[in-house]
């Protein structure tokens, strides 16, 4: 965190002298983001083993109904699979899933019995019917969620102490102070009687190349937006580092994803929508940026999608046609101080 903080304040005065005055140990600053920025992390093993043998386990030959057994390939096999359903309920109660009942086993020839197992059942009727050995890599979906609960619990059972604001707070937020030199607590006697609201409106008009010369903004929202300006010196790398956030175009890149399925459909119809619906998105991202100049550079941005980032290079990211995300993409200016233009006002 310390890394991140001094890189981001250096590259914001340096490069964008912006705020030269504001101290790095500043309680806006770097005792906000001490504070807030909290680093948690929670484990857990890959399944319920005592060692790494203990990560697979065999069940023996598969048998048939109908299938005759000898009686040495019987007290073999029964032995294997009464043992595989000992590990196998390890599995489950180590994952929190339900456990295989002793009678799935039919004892008089080795098979599985259809009428016990339940659709949750891991490892499943098709799978004991299909396989002779398993790891504990069918359980890795139980095992994530079981690490998410595990991370919740740290998460939500830290000690956060956070600074008490006492100046103006985040015009994006509304949570902490929004970032100034000064000391935490402005006092209009001390600037001649201008009040709070003029002097940061006046700091915050610095756009810097990455505010937009109205909002204001905490410690954590400030180098959010300058990260990936600074991650390539944080991570002392020469390569690029491509940042994109999958999250505002996931939807997208779904309902594009399924239109294109249809459009490779065999029904004539269906594909000759998907296609008037595939068009009507490229048309659509392509006036936006012939209205509004500004818009083509959120346009280029990468989707984080990577079928689309590499087949589709051509479609336009869809902040396009989120009106959200538009305006927080325009770089509007006010030139009165005392009036600062809110989101609304945009």
């Amino acid at each position: 965190m310390a890394r991140l903080r001094q890189k981001t304040l250096e590259f914001l005065q340096t490069k964008r002298h912006w705020m030269p005055d504001l101290q790095e140990n500043s309680k806006l600053w770097g005792g906000w983001l001490d504070s807030q920025w909290q680093i948690y992390w929670s484990a857990l093993p890959l399944g319920a083993a005592e060692d790494r043998d203990d990560l697979k386990k065999g069940q023996g030959k598969i048998f048939n109904k109908n299938e005759p057994i000898s009686q040495s390939t019987y007290e073999q096999n029964r032995k294997f699979k009464e043992d595989f359903i000992l590990w196998v309920n390890k599995q489950n109660n180590f994952c929190n899933n339900k456990q295989i009942p002793n009678n799935a086993l039919n004892i008089d020839n080795l098979t599985w019995n259809e009428s016990v197992f339940e659709s949750s059942f891991l490892p499943s009727l098709a799978e004991l019917s299909s396989y002779s050995s398993f790891n504990v890599g069918l359980w890795w979906s139980s095992i994530f969620t079981q690490l998410r609960y595990s991370l919740d619990g740290v998460k939500n059972n830290r000690s956060w102490e956070m600074p008490t604001c006492y100046t103006l707070r985040s015009s994006i937020s509304g949570i902490g102070s929004a970032v100034h030199p000064y000391d935490d607590w402005l006092k209009d006697s001390e600037f001649e009687g201008r009040s709070q609201e003029n002097i940061l409106a006046e700091l915050w008009q610095e756009d810097a190349g990455v505010f937009n010369g109205v909002e204001q903004l905490n410690a954590t929202e400030v180098l959010k937006r300058v990260l990936h300006h600074i991650l390539s010196d944080v991570l002392q790398t020469d390569k690029e580092i491509s940042i994109c956030y999958p999250d505002l175009s996931s939807g997208v890149s779904g309902w594009l994803k399924s239109l294109e399925k249809e459009l490779k459909g065999n029904d004539k119809e269906v594909a000759k929508v998907a296609k008037v619906k595939i068009d009507c998105y490229i048309r659509a991202c392509n006036h936006i940026q012939e209205q509004f100049e500004w818009s083509r550079e959120s346009a280029a941005e990468k989707w984080g999608i990577p079928w689309i980032d590499k087949q589709r290079k051509q479609w336009s990211h869809p902040r396009l046609i989120n009106a959200g995300w538009l305006i927080d993409d325009f770089q509007v200016k006010t030139n009165d101080a005392n009036k600062p233009l809110t989101r609304e006002d945009k």
